[in-house]
């Protein structure tokens, strides 16, 4: 993984618990129980110095950031989404050219896949299934 592509994943993370803990007080968002349990959780596995704990803790923070599952969601209300427009826009208040805007899209959608990749690698190891079964 480049540099960049670095750089955004950990400024999801950042932004995700940011917004979770309510350190943005002009940005205000419902979260929900499980994103909340799932940040305190992954800062208190950090506070610890944690390895692979702090890696399945991390793992499940993001899933549940890709995959909010809310019923019949407001549009573009998913934490993802808004970080995407804030991470796209600049001090003097205008947004990034549409083909760096097009960049962070594809640094965010690799960084989900993966995300959700793992989640499904992880059942399909614990109940000795094949890939195609937990995507069909």
């Amino acid at each position: 993984m480049t540099l960049t592509y670095a750089k955004t994943d950990t400024n999801i993370v950042l932004f995700c618990i940011g917004l979770v803990l309510g350190q943005f007080p002009h940005y205000i968002q419902v979260v929900e129980y499980t994103l909340l349990l799932a940040t305190t959780n992954l800062l208190g596995e950090l506070y610890k110095g944690g390895d692979v704990g702090s890696q399945a803790t991390l793992q499940f923070f993001l899933l549940l950031h890709f995959i909010q599952n809310k019923w019949n969601p407001p549009k573009y209300t998913f934490t993802i989404f808004h970080f995407l427009i804030l991470y796209s826009s600049y001090k003097e208040e205008y947004l990034a050219k549409p083909s760096i805007i097009t960049q962070y899209i594809s640094r965010i959608i690799l960084f989900g896949c993966g995300a959700i990749f793992n989640e499904i690698k992880k059942l399909m190891i614990k109940d000795k299934q094949g890939y195609f079964s937990y995507i069909i």
